[in-house]
């Protein structure tokens, strides 16, 4: 009886390292000179066996810290022929943010969409401050 248990524990351990992670992730990076917020909202699926996610998509909402008007954004994985790079949707909306700030912002939206191994947290940034991350898996 006890070896019967034991199989079908590790038969439904097995099962679920086999299995696609879901995931989310909300982020939110402050950009202190450039004066906005990133808030970014990810789903996907890392695929069983894989470490980051191939399809995924985040909404992204920028939000003023002093002055500015806010925006949204969908991003995609993988990224859609021609869609522009939040950097320069930021520059369009009229943030003087310097260019380590923009460059930053590009990196941690893609990154937020590949999963949580992939998602920058406190201390993994050079330009943006960390203000949360937050993972959840299904």
């Amino acid at each position: 009886m006890r070896s019967r248990t034991f199989l079908a524990v590790a038969a439904s351990a097995a099962l679920l390292a086999c299995s696609d992670i879901h995931f989310e992730t909300d982020a939110t990076y402050r950009a202190p000179r450039g004066g906005f917020d990133l808030v970014i909202h990810a789903t996907g699926v890392v695929p069983a066996g894989a470490d980051l996610a191939a399809h995924a998509t985040a909404d992204v909402h920028v939000a003023p810290t002093s002055h500015g008007r806010g925006f949204d954004v969908r991003a995609t994985l993988p990224t859609t022929a021609g869609a522009p790079r939040i950097a320069d949707l930021i520059r369009d909306a009229g943030y003087d943010a310097p260019a380590a700030e923009l460059d930053e912002a590009n990196v941690v939206v893609d990154l937020a969409l590949r999963g949580s191994k992939a998602t920058l947290v406190q201390g993994q940034t050079k330009a943006l401050q960390v203000v949360s991350v937050r993972f959840r898996y299904q």
